[in-house]
């Protein structure tokens, strides 16, 4: 059996990742730090709960946020 191919992930698929809080903190451009503290501000998209301890963000939601404050364009 030949190995499978590996292809890169489509665009739309692309934006439906779910990134760590330091992937996150990273496309903002702050510290984790900084993240986490307007995460508890409410001042980001809602988290996804990976596990009990784990969240992520979605691209497109937090693509989309930045795009709200004029940060990246749409």
């Amino acid at each position: 059996m030949p190995p499978p191919t590996s292809k890169p992930i489509p665009d739309f698929l692309q934006m439906e990742r779910i990134l760590s809080v330091r992937q996150a903190a990273e496309l903002f451009g702050v510290s984790v730090a900084t993240f986490r503290r307007l995460h508890w501000g409410g001042k980001l998209p809602p988290a996804i709960q990976l596990s009990e301890r784990r969240l992520g963000w979605r691209v497109r939601d937090l693509i989309e946020h930045l795009a709200k404050r004029g940060e990246v364009a749409a």
